[in-house]
């Protein structure tokens, strides 16, 4: 009696296991086509979009039809094929892939998940929008940019610094306040992309509410006015019409407000603050850059200041350095010394004085001494030039 039980259970154990096995051959087959499949088709659609791109030409009507999709699936091949080669290319050569997403319908697909309910469909719209749209689809992002998903307002900021969409560059600096600093620095990047135009709503930044917004306002127009170059770029960028906005803008009212915000109570804000005014070279804040250095509380802060000095080839501000090269940290007595290598003062001489030995960064003195020698020589060389 008790054998027939045991003998059905284990066919039925036997049954499940063969079942099993079954499923997994026939799983691994269908996926195993579905990929082949995927692969062939994203090669064929591939060597397609290589020919648009080396002929240089719009689309035509045959290649479009073969590049149609029925369904999700193929859409989303198609889609992921497309982008992948436009991140490989710049300027014109990214024409004919931006007219196939457009006359394609991925673009209008696109825009049409920008409003989706679903959040991972929105992201996947605005980054595919800023790789590869056109500038007709700047107002859809930049109603993005009030999305309630901050991935999505962070997403789309940066696909507006993609397209060059200067306009929007007032509301991405809003957005500094409410994203995460992660995405705060995408967007000053985007910022920096869009050029010397955005340095309008930059200098409004400087004395927002938000420390998040002071301090990547600050660090957004330190890259942007890199070298001091910035007043020239701003003039040639913006129209005509804004040309008095600009003058009451730059240089006035920017350094004025950079200077203001050395004052921050923010460390990382003054720093910002300094090394935005190393970039636009304010000759005038020398003076506050050596108050900074001999009195922040910082280190980092003086160093910054240190080295803000050095880039503006402040020579009348050698002795506050040559003091610098006693100070407690390492980052500021190390910054000061490439500040006065870079000038190449009369005064370098005095950086291999005894008292530098007093330091209470020892393991730089021999790089500071290098650096003193090196000076040293360029000072003759080019005092032997001049003779």
């Amino acid at each position: 009696m008790l054998r027939e039980p045991m003998v059905v259970a284990a066919l039925g154990f036997l049954i499940l296991v063969v079942l099993l096995v079954g499923l997994l051959l026939f799983r691994r087959i269908i996926v195993g086509r579905f990929y082949l499949w995927r692969f062939q088709k994203g090669k064929l659609w591939g060597r397609l979009l290589n020919r648009m791109v080396a002929r240089m030409d719009d689309p035509r009507p045959a290649e479009l039809e073969e590049l149609t999709f029925a369904g999700r699936i193929t859409r989303e091949l198609l889609q992921e094929v497309l982008l992948a080669r436009m991140d490989l290319l710049v300027g014109r050569s990214r024409l004919p892939l931006i007219k196939v997403f457009r006359e394609t319908g991925l673009q209008n697909l696109s825009l049409i998940e920008l409003k989706s309910r679903d959040v991972w469909a929105r992201r996947r719209a605005a980054d595919s929008l800023g790789r590869a749209g056109g500038r007709e689809v700047a107002r859809q992002l930049i109603v993005s940019l009030t999305d309630p998903d901050e991935d999505v307002r962070g997403i789309a900021a940066r696909s507006l610094g993609r397209l060059g969409v200067q306009v929007a560059a007032p509301h991405m600096v809003t957005l500094f306040q409410s994203l995460e600093e992660d995405f705060c620095l995408v967007i000053a990047n985007a910022l920096v992309d869009l050029g010397p135009s955005t340095l309008l709503p930059l200098t409004r930044g400087l004395v927002n509410d938000s420390e998040k917004t002071r301090y990547f306002s600050a660090l957004a127009i330190s890259r942007i006015c890199e070298e001091g170059r910035c007043r020239h770029e701003v003039m040639k960028a913006l129209p005509m019409r804004r040309a008095t906005d600009v003058k009451a803008v730059y240089p006035t009212r920017l350094n004025d407000r950079l200077r203001r915000l050395t004052r921050d109570e923010s460390p990382r804000v003054r720093r910002a603050a300094v090394e935005a005014q190393a970039s636009t070279m304010d000759v005038g804040a020398t003076e506050r850059l050596e108050q900074i250095l001999a009195d922040d509380p910082v280190p980092e802060v003086r160093a910054a200041a240190a080295k803000a000095l050095g880039d503006m080839e402040a020579v009348e501000s050698a002795e506050r350095l040559l003091m610098a090269l006693n100070d407690h940290s390492w980052q500021v007595a190390y910054e000061a010394s490439r500040a006065l290598a870079a000038m190449g003062a009369p005064e370098l001489e005095r950086l291999e004085q005894p008292g530098l030995r007093e330091t209470r960064a020892p393991e730089w003195r021999d790089e500071i001494r290098e650096l003193a020698q090196e000076a040293s020589l360029q000072q003759g060389s080019l005092m032997g030039s001049e003779a």
